[in-house]
């Protein structure tokens, strides 16, 4: 369980930064949304909530339009592939352009998505939890790589 992994993890809440599958806008209505179906029963949104009240920074994730593109192509398994690789080197390029050197990010993903293909060689990877279902990555910047 993710929960059980970051807990073993010394973090540095107001130095860790969160990104979200699917999570490409901002506002009060994102947060009411993640409050909604964390009281639902998502794991990933209690432990993204959980983490954001610990002092944990939720980031811009995604491209809108890609999102929405993807979902138009939820009917063609080609054109939903070509979609999902270019989702993922978005978001590889948001968290290498935030992540600083001194901070930890917390990636969570569906489990199609290989996000750490595309990131540069100075952001480590670590798995916390893989299933069918999603990925919990923790990434460290280690720029002496």
């Amino acid at each position: 369980m993710a929960e059980k992994e970051l807990g073993r993890i010394n973090l540095r809440y107001s130095q860790t930064r969160l990104y979200q599958d699917g999570y490409c806008e901002d506002g009060k209505e994102i947060y009411a949304e993640m409050e909604k179906r964390s009281a639902d029963g998502s794991r990933n949104y209690k432990l993204i909530l959980n983490l954001i009240k610990r002092g944990a920074k939720l980031m811009l994730t995604e491209n809108e339009e890609l999102c929405d593109n993807f979902r138009l192509a939820l009917c063609c398994e080609e054109e939903m592939a070509k979609i999902r690789r270019l989702r993922d080197k978005y978001i590889a390029k948001q968290i290498s352009q935030t992540l600083k050197d001194d901070e930890t990010g917390i990636l969570i993903m569906g489990a199609n998505h290989n996000v750490d293909d595309y990131l540069p060689k100075d952001i480590k990877v670590f798995y916390l939890k893989k299933s069918d279902e999603f990925l919990a990555n923790f990434l460290k910047r280690m720029p002496n790589l």
